[in-house]
């Protein structure tokens, strides 16, 4: 709940171990990493906000995928349908890796 200075601060401090959180076993603390690296707006967050679209919960999923959205500044760049199929996750991710790729030709997403 932290305005998106005081984030941008706390993830530039802590980026490290709450990407590490993405990870976690909780789908709550996946949440709030997912939400706090989305607020930053950086691109360098873009990678562990794909993979985070690969999450079983669909909360951390609808996260990642606003935050992709907001750090692409275009609301409309990929479209993932509220309830959301296998195949829907499959082309978002893939849409969004390719997105990424035009901005970061060299980047290594999985």
């Amino acid at each position: 709940a932290l305005p998106a200075p005081d984030v941008e601060a706390f993830v530039a401090k802590h980026g490290d171990k709450i990407r590490r959180l993405v990870g976690n076993e909780s789908p709550e603390t996946r949440l709030a990493a997912v939400r706090a690296l989305g607020k930053t707006r950086d691109l360098d967050e873009v990678p562990v906000l794909i993979y985070a679209l690969t999450d079983p919960d669909s909360q951390v999923v609808r996260a990642a995928h606003n935050a992709l959205l907001r750090i692409s500044r275009n609301p409309t760049a990929v479209h993932l349908p509220e309830q959301f199929t296998e195949e829907n996750r499959r082309l978002a991710i893939e849409k969004w890796k390719t997105w990424y790729r035009v901005i970061r030709p060299n980047a290594n997403l999985k």
